[in-house]
């Protein structure tokens, strides 16, 4: 039973990680590319996709940190590659 409710915290962990990505990547691209984009459905879309979709947090994580510190023209050259699967 411990080691379930070790699974459950670790889950709500990578749960929250991801939730803290969708938010900064997608709010990241409408300040830089589309102040209109609808930042709250990017962020459903991108936390469903992490619970559901295989691989796509470790995608969210190297999009996130990819765009961390850099400038939207940085960004735009450097991280659309690693971005191309969460926002559009």
């Amino acid at each position: 039973m411990a080691a379930a409710g070790c699974n459950n915290v670790s889950d709500l962990g990578n749960s929250i990680d991801s939730a803290t990505d969708c938010d900064q990547v997608c709010s990241r691209y409408a300040d830089c590319f589309d102040s209109n984009y609808d930042t709250a459905a990017c962020r459903g879309r991108c936390e469903d996709n992490a619970d559901t979709v295989s691989n796509y947090a470790d995608t969210l994580d190297t999009c996130e940190n990819c765009m961390d510190d850099k400038s939207c023209t940085e960004a735009t050259f450097n991280c659309s590659a690693p971005c191309s699967n969460v926002v559009p």
